[in-house]
């Protein structure tokens, strides 16, 4: 028999069918830290894990969508195991919840004691051929800082601990980032247009970014970057820099001012517009859908005069998300608030369900999905 089946474990939780339970064990394990295993039930092979947020962290188990996605990133038993055999022959114990700065240290324990066969890396935490994701980075932090000394290492004297306190101390005292310094740091970013003048101050050309003036030039973008931050003369020209004004200005069908975002990723995520869509409607000057006018640079502050961004306040109307779900008869099932509720509860992967929406197609011959196609 198996060595893992011998061992004497009491969960702290179990659930015997993973796909019948669920919403269960989402809301169960929001928010805590802990150890899981899972168990396939027809050949009794298992995995250990664990997770600061296990709701999170197993909710994740369930997209397949997500899990293709992951497996083509790199190799997991676990992943392969459920979307071969299906939740339905899968069990999940919470083997113990435990504080943070244990987590790897008692994941460790489970691993060495049970000897899960899904588990391809026998080290807990480890990342061995794949970059660490910022939740395991955590965790190994977490467990460091158990050790009381994990800033200095276990086997420094006193005095070499000191030593590299006053180093610490005087490299953050010599190396503060200035105001200057995270400018310059900036210049990278898509927020910045290069400008080039002539001895005589006259401007010459500028470019969009840093990168574009540096090719134009034949020139590598660090060696503009340090011309441009040092304010040096190259061949003649001086180049500086120049931020861009990303804001944009939204206007109701009258042309009347609403409100000004920052950027255009604040005003798609605002308005729930794909940034695409957004971006075609500034360019062209078009109505969207008979509410909206965006402007980019095109409001001059003469126009803003005296008036703050605070001062425009402006309730949006809020796009119609939910999904109504019909028979085969087209009777109305129920109707859920979103396109990612419907995926989860209905265990479809978001894009095939974006599809039939589109299609207005029979998913298996069980349901029709529809996006404001049925009214009250």
């Amino acid at each position: 028999m198996n060595n893992e089946n011998n061992m004497n474990i009491i969960p702290v939780k179990s659930y015997l069918n993973a796909k019948i339970n669920k919403e269960k064990i989402i809301k169960d394990n929001r928010g805590k830290c802990g150890i899981y295993r899972w168990t396939n039930l027809i050949n009794s092979k298992s995995y250990i894990g664990s997770a600061i947020d296990l709701g999170n962290r197993l909710n994740m188990y369930y997209h397949l969508f997500t899990l293709e996605k992951l497996l083509t990133r790199g190799n997991s038993a676990i992943y392969k195991a459920i979307l071969k055999y299906d939740h339905s022959n899968f069990s999940l114990d919470i083997l113990e919840y435990c504080e943070p700065k244990l987590l790897i240290t008692r994941e460790q324990y489970y691993i060495d004691l049970l000897k899960p066969k899904y588990n391809i890396l026998k080290t807990a935490g480890s990342k061995f051929g794949h970059r660490s994701s910022e939740e395991t980075k955590f965790k190994l932090s977490m467990a460091n800082r158990g050790n009381k000394n994990y800033m200095f290492g276990k086997n420094h004297t006193e005095e070499t601990k000191k030593k590299l306190s006053e180093s610490i101390k005087l490299y953050k005292k010599f190396n503060k980032t200035t105001d200057e310094t995270k400018l310059k740091m900036s210049l990278r970013c898509k927020g910045i247009k290069i400008k080039i003048f002539d001895n005589s101050g006259n401007l010459v050309k500028e470019f969009p970014t840093l990168k574009a003036a540096a090719i134009y030039f034949n020139m590598h973008a660090k060696t503009m970057s340090r011309v441009v931050e040092k304010n040096l003369p190259y061949y003649g020209f001086t180049f500086k820099f120049e931020i861009n004004n990303t804001r944009i200005w939204v206007h109701n069908n009258n042309n009347k001012l609403i409100k000004i975002f920052d950027t255009i990723v604040a005003t798609s995520k605002e308005l729930n517009i794909p940034c695409t869509t957004l971006s075609r409607y500034i360019q062209s000057n078009k109505l969207y859908k008979n509410n909206f006018y965006f402007y980019k640079n095109k409001v001059t502050p003469t126009t803003l005069a005296g008036i703050s961004n605070d001062e425009f306040t402006y309730k949006f109307e809020l796009k119609d998300l939910r999904i109504w779900i019909c028979d085969p008869s087209n009777k109305l099932i129920e109707v859920l608030q979103n396109i990612k509720t419907t995926s989860d509860k209905y265990d479809i992967p978001y894009r095939t369900l974006q599809r039939y929406i589109k299609l207005g197609k029979l998913y298996k011959n069980k349901f029709y999905f529809y996006k404001n196609k049925i009214t009250n």
